[in-house]
């Protein structure tokens, strides 16, 4: 009731008036919100570029210093067929030695 009785002594002209103002009010608040909320948006955007940069670069690296197990199996998977050829051959000479002793 209040309401009203302040609507009838303002007249619609004031009304109007108060209304606008306060539409404008809530208009630069949200221009305000929107503005805060665009630089934290962009901020944060920011933050994510650096930390791909990051990740992109540890990829990079683990790519130039790794080896895949295909490499690593060819490198090193004749290890023990050597290591076998070396004990046949010492054990080869062990015999030629022990035969040269007996004759």
């Amino acid at each position: 009731m209040e309401f009203l009785s302040l609507v009838n002594n303002l007249g619609p002209t004031a009304l109007i008036i108060l209304l606008l103002v306060i539409v404008i009010m809530s208009i630069r608040q949200y221009r305000d919100d929107v503005r805060s909320t665009k630089s934290w948006f962009a901020s944060q955007i920011e933050e994510q570029k650096k930390r791909d940069k990051e990740q992109d670069d540890k990829i990079l690296f683990l790519q130039q210093h790794t080896v895949s197990k295909e490499d690593m199996y060819q490198q090193f998977g004749g290890w023990r067929t050597e290591l076998a050829n070396v004990n046949q051959n010492i054990l080869h000479l062990t015999e030629l030695v022990n035969k040269q002793r007996k004759d």
